[in-house]
């Protein structure tokens, strides 16, 4: 799969698809790659796969996923900024590894990750990016591409 998004504007079903796709997705602190100079972030993910979407009682569409994981290299270009929020727990605790919450939010030039992985109410990792301009791709590797080391 591949997708490649850049617009001044933000269409809301661009911003699902995204938020969808990496929702509950592995991210490993060393597969965040941000490239001041060249105003780009590289974050390699692995996510599930995608099966199907199913209608809920009240006619919402909900995602359905197999077990099965997919690397995946997630670009976001025309990048202004990058914060990364890391608590010390993760490491310590998680092996460096978080889950991702509810997917990337993408939002009128900035795009947000939070981690499930919580304690007492303290986010263990957020990733802040601000843009210039939506400029995203969302690749899905394969084996021979993902060199993750942890």
């Amino acid at each position: 799969m591949k997708i490649a998004y850049k617009s001044d504007i933000l269409i809301p079903s661009v911003q699902k698809v995204i938020s969808v796709l990496t929702d509950k997705a592995q991210v490993f602190l060393k597969g965040i790659n941000y490239d001041e100079a060249r105003g780009i972030v590289d974050i390699f993910i692995q996510r599930k796969e995608l099966i199907e979407f199913k209608k809920s009682f009240l006619g919402e569409m909900k995602p359905i996923y197999s077990q099965k994981m997919i690397e995946s290299l997630l670009t976001i270009k025309q990048v202004e900024e990058m914060e990364l929020k890391v608590d010390d727990r993760l490491v310590a605790n998680c092996n460096s590894c978080f889950t991702i919450l509810f997917g990337v939010k993408v939002d009128d030039k900035q795009l947000y990750l939070g981690s499930v992985e919580e304690i007492q109410g303290d986010i263990l990792c957020q990733i802040f990016i601000k843009v210039n301009q939506m400029n995203i791709e969302f690749n899905d590797l394969d084996e021979t591409e993902f060199n993750i080391v942890t």
